[in-house]
């Protein structure tokens, strides 16, 4: 039902949403109008919709892209907002039992391994860092694969959130891609200042065997611009770390629907790009999403695992990337003028008016 987003973007299906319910609106408050004329209209746009993605998922072809090592290290929130070397060891731990708890011949050869968010809660540049970074190249050795690992970048005060592109050597130059796109409230606030650096702009990872990879850091997921910029420079795949648990997490009252909300995004992000998506949280979701928005489930939620996921991607940009978001910008335009222009002939109003 969310192929068209590979034309006209997310922005686009929900201007379109809004449309039907405007049709529906609208069709009820005219008397004498026939409901049941436009709920076959309505039904008849919804089939043509689920055919046309149908035909779009079945008749376009995909080519392999990436192998994964997905790594969920369960670390609770209590411990990643514990005091910094206490949630640093933790967090080392943490991957460190996963590691030694399987085999990389279990999971066959894989292009990387990707951490979280924060999976190292500490800075991997600037200063004396270098048993951090041993530990993070240990894992790259075990595993005979780079890594994509949730970390600190030096900065400005605190630094910047970034996903580094770790190797098995800790004196080699590891690329890094900050974070744009800071959250509000927790990162920014307007009358503090940001807790933390942001990037400057979204940048792209290369894996080796020049597979271009488009790190999204958290809520970065929740936009389309910063995917879909990074898809136009040659993204292959996006790869979203996240260290969302704080939404989900036990007890019950710190819940929030964003925990299911959140990754649901990226299921926009894959169909607009026409890219494969890999997600990894501290505490899950950890999944899989191929270029037309199917999600798979690689680790359960709030459960410390790893899992293999294998990422497929469409071999040309979607009109999205090639065209850009003008198809929903002209639709917002519509909307706007169609509340600001009168209508030709008012509607008759449903009750009469009020006399005094």
């Amino acid at each position: 039902m969310i192929q068209g987003a590979a034309w006209v973007g997310e922005i686009g299906v929900a201007f379109g949403v809004a449309a039907v319910n405007g049709f529906v609106a609208a069709s009820l408050r005219v008397p004498g109008a026939r409901p049941v004329r436009a709920g076959v209209l309505i039904l008849l746009g919804l089939v043509i919709v689920f055919v046309g993605g149908r035909a779009r998922i079945s008749g376009t072809d995909t080519e392999p892209v990436l192998r994964a090592l997905l790594i969920q290290p369960g670390v609770s929130l209590a411990d990643k907002r514990a005091d910094p070397p206490f949630a640093l060891r933790v967090s080392i731990e943490a991957v460190e039992r996963l590691l030694s708890a399987s085999e990389a011949t279990e999971y066959g050869p894989v292009d990387v391994v990707i951490l979280p968010e924060t999976a190292v809660p500490a800075f991997l540049d600037g200063g004396d860092v270098s048993s951090v970074r041993e530990s993070v190249a240990s894992w790259a050795r075990r595993w005979g694969a780079p890594l994509l690992v949730g970390a600190y970048a030096a900065g400005v005060g605190r630094g910047g959130n970034a996903v580094f592109l770790a190797s098995d050597d800790p004196e080699a130059n590891w690329p890094s891609a900050w974070k744009t796109r800071l959250v509000p409230g927790v990162e920014w606030v307007p009358w503090g200042g940001d807790a933390i650096q942001s990037g400057a702009r979204a940048a792209l990872l290369d894996l080796p065997g020049s597979v271009p990879v488009a790190p999204l850091i958290c809520i970065e997921s929740a936009g389309p611009q910063p995917a879909r910029d990074l898809v136009a420079r040659g993204a292959r795949v996006l790869v979203n770390v996240t260290n969302d648990a704080w939404l989900g997490e036990r007890p019950w009252w710190t819940r929030s629907a964003a925990f299911a909300q959140h990754p649901a995004h990226l299921s926009f992000r894959a169909v607009e790009g026409g890219v494969g998506a890999l997600r990894v949280g501290n505490n899950g979701r950890t999944e899989s999403v191929d270029p037309f928005g199917r999600r798979s489930l690689v680790v359960p939620p709030f459960e410390p695992g790893l899992g293999r996921a294998e990422i497929v991607s469409l071999p040309r940009p979607t009109p999205f990337i090639s065209w850009g978001p003008w198809i929903g910008t002209l639709c917002a335009v519509l909307a706007l003028a169609s509340a600001v222009v009168p209508p030709r002939r008012p509607l008759p109003m449903v009750d009469p008016p009020l006399t005094l």
